[in-house]
This record gives C-alpha cells, structure tokens and sequence, in this order.
C-alpha cells in the first residue's frame, strides 16, 4: 500500500512442471487475501490453464516478447508460435500468436500484403474455434479488416468483442484506438483514450507506449508524442517501434540532428530493416544531405531486387527526394500490393506536402475507400 502497509506475502516451493498450479494457488491465494468475492465465471477466468504443455506455453510466451519489439524480432517471434502449436496443436493462444506474427510480418514488409493472404484469418478463427471466450484472436480479426481487407465495419465488430470478451486486454484497446480510430478514421481524441486505457492496464509495456505515440504524432501532438515514445524506450531500449517513433517525431519538430542519431541506431539493431532506412531518408532531406539520403535510396533499389520492398514507405522516400513520378509509381505498386502500411497515408505527418497537393493522392484515398 501506499502507507508501505504490508498486504500479503507467500512462500510457494514447487517443481517447475507444476507451474500452472503454482499460477492458479497464488491467484486465488491473493484473492482471498484481498477479501475478493469472485462469481464463478471471473473465478474460472483466473484459474484458466490454455495449455498443460509448459514448454508450449514458453514458446508463446517468447513469441508475444519478441513481436511486441516489432522490426526485425517478428520473424523471431513467428518461429516461437510455430513451435508452440507443433508441441500442442489444442492451444488457441498459440494460433492468435501465429496471426498477429504474420499480420505484422506483412505490415513490416517482409512480405507483401497478398502474400500473407488469408493466413491470419485462418489462425485467428482457428484460436477462436478451439476457445471463442478469449479476446485475443477477435483482435487479431480486427487488425486483419482493417489492414488487409479495409472491411472497416467488420473491424470495429471485433475490436469491440474483443474488449467485450476481456476488458483488460490492453492490445485490443492499442490496436482499435491506434489502427481504427486514429489511421482510418482520424478520430484521434477517442483514439486517444483508448491507448491510454492500454497502459493504466499495462504501464510497463513499451509496445503499448509506442502505439500511443503513433496516435499523438497522427494528432500532431509531436512534443506529447515524444515523451510517451521515449517512456518506450526506457521499458525497453531495443523497441524498434519506440525509436521509430521518436525518430519521427524529431523531423516533425524539425530536429533533424536527433532524428538521425535515433534512426541510425535502430537501422543497426534491426540489420538494416527498411522501415528504418526509409525514416532516416525522410531525416537526412530534412536536414538536407540529399546525398546521404540518395545512397540510402540506391541501397534499397538494390536490395528490390532479392528481397521485397514495400511501395508506401518506397515511394515517401521518393516524394522527399522529388522524384514525384516515381513516388505515385510506388504508391501504385502498394496499392495493388495490398501494402499494409498504405492505411496511413491519408492522416500522417510523414507524406509530403508534394504528395498530398497532387491530385493522383485524393484519387488513391478514394480507392482505398476511408469513412
């Protein structure tokens, strides 16, 4: 307590394969402890076990650690929710993980978004088949409508049955708020709300900052965008999305210098991922090294050739170099790419005016079909 008042405090010595038994006893120990009265559907939903597969649930476990850094950690994560479904085919957290994983995998572009195709559908509704009173994978559905469907009705339905199901699921809160209401539909106080219903639940939670700093730099709030960003980063230095973002922040409000030392640092933890070059291209023309940037530029046209290269942010980079022509071609390209990253366009601070006063833009908004 506040006073410093010692509440409650137990010693529990147990074999580690006893380790969802351990969880249920301290839950239900600190409930009664506390004088909670529990009706017995919040009573099964503490003592809940998804999986009896210790290892299973390690695996998923490191996975949600390692996609909540986002960047180049996705793939990492994937793997992990690959091998928790392996060892226990029953386990529906598992499956939610597995979609969220290649829902980003596509939205950071290591994939193009008609690749992915229908497999986070598929991983979600199978979670959902195997346990429909979780709310992760409703949120999953959620993200999938409105980053790779632009089903924005059937979007808002599962983001809020998601929240309905378990109303301290804070991912359900960022994702609607952040997504949905802030880079859809530019309702960014509400947006706002949301996001900070996400941390009071999950204050440590650096994805979870991050996500909040996307909805306050979409607002041009960029001061406040900052500050939540760099709480991220202080939970967790190696957060990509937490650097990303105060990068952007710093060319925002013109502070280019910091901008490219907080974007050169995450081009290295992330091995070079394009996000990151692209940001710190959009950097270099703010500050006007037009050939730091060019070379930036040339290194993913050379690396368009192996690997892919997402045409929103490809064609930003293009749009700040001048290069109008090839921007809408890009543009074009991650249109008909399914681009995750193409929703962002209509409200962000980072598409250039060039961009915006040119008349081939509305026509692309229009296309995608924004409320």
């Amino acid at each position: 307590m506040e006073d410093g008042f010692h509440l409650w405090s137990e010693k529990y010595d147990r074999n580690i394969d006893d380790i969802f038994a351990i969880q249920d006893e301290i839950a239900l120990a600190i409930t009664e402890q506390l004088k909670i009265t529990l009706l017995e559907k919040d009573r099964e939903k503490i003592i809940k076990t998804f999986t009896e597969n210790a290892e299973a649930y390690e695996y998923y476990l490191k996975g949600r650690f390692h996609i909540n850094r986002r960047g180049s950690f996705i793939l990492t994560g994937l793997q992990f929710f690959k091998q928790a479904i392996a060892l226990d085919p029953g386990f529906a957290l598992a499956y939610t993980g597995y979609a969220d994983a290649s829902l980003f995998s596509a939205f950071y572009s290591f994939l193009a978004g008609k690749e992915v195709s229908s497999k986070p559908k598929l991983a979600a509704e199978t979670a959902i088949s195997l346990d429909s009173s979780i709310a992760e994978p409703y949120c999953s559905l959620g993200l999938y409508y409105t980053i790779y469907e632009w089903n924005w009705i059937e979007a808002k339905k599962n983001f809020l049955r998601s929240i309905e199901l378990n109303s301290r699921y804070a991912q359900g809160y960022s994702f609607y708020g952040m997504v949905l209401l802030a880079w859809v539909e530019g309702k960014f106080e509400e947006a706002e709300k949301q996001g900070r219903i996400a941390i009071k639940l999950e204050p440590l939670s650096a994805i979870d900052h991050a996500d909040l700093s996307w909805t306050l730099y979409m607002a041009h709030r960029f001061e406040e965008a900052l500050a939540v960003a760099k709480t991220g980063i202080e939970l967790d230095g190696n957060s990509f999305l937490s650097h990303r973002l105060a990068g952007l922040c710093f060319i925002a409000l013109k502070r280019y210098a910091e901008a490219i030392d907080t974007l050169q640092y995450i081009v290295k933890i992330s091995n070079r991922h394009q996000h990151a070059l692209n940001t710190l291209i959009w950097a270099n023309c703010g500050n006007g090294n037009i050939k730091e940037a060019r070379k930036l530029m040339n290194e993913l046209e050379e690396r368009s050739i192996t690997e892919y290269i997402a045409g929103t942010h490809f064609g930003i980079s293009a749009a700040y170099l001048g290069d109008t022509e090839i921007a809408f071609s890009y543009l074009e390209k991650a249109y008909h790419d399914h681009d995750p990253i193409i929703i962002q366009i209509k409200y962000s601070p980072f598409v250039p005016a060039l961009l915006k006063s040119d008349p081939r833009f509305q026509n692309l908004v229009d296309r995608i079909g924004f409320p």
